[in-house]
């Protein structure tokens, strides 16, 4: 289920702007109770901060807000990766190298020659 809750965010963009506007929203609320509770006689007074529940909420969203912050980040960072043609290469050796090592050692098994491997490798531009 989460997984599947990262993927329509990670697709839809319409997601993350709902999810910043509703950050923004509940950060205001918060704010403006923790103002009202540590209001005491028209004065703000602070020593009486930890007392209010607004400020335990505010810090409890406050890591919320960093760790999806955080998936966005590594999310768009992973696909900016792409961009580096290096990057790709080294991608594609570890993801694909050990399929082709399969399929080639199927090859052999048939009796394909080793020509025939070698021009598969070559074509991947490995």
């Amino acid at each position: 289920m989460f997984n599947k809750i990262k993927r329509k965010i990670q697709d839809a963009p319409i997601f993350k702007t709902i999810i910043g506007i509703f950050s923004l929203i509940i950060v205001s609320v918060l704010s403006g109770a923790f103002i009202t509770e540590i209001n005491i006689d028209g004065k703000l007074c602070w020593m009486v901060f930890y007392k209010a529940r607004s400020f335990y909420g505010l810090i409890i969203f406050g890591f919320l807000i960093y760790f999806y912050y955080r998936f966005l980040y590594s999310y768009d960072k992973s696909i900016i990766n792409f961009k580096d043609d290096a990057y790709c290469k080294a991608y594609m050796r570890k993801e694909c190298l050990p399929e082709l090592a399969k399929k080639a050692k199927k090859l052999i098994k048939s009796g394909k020659s080793t020509e025939e491997i070698k021009n598969i490798i070559k074509d991947l531009n490995l």
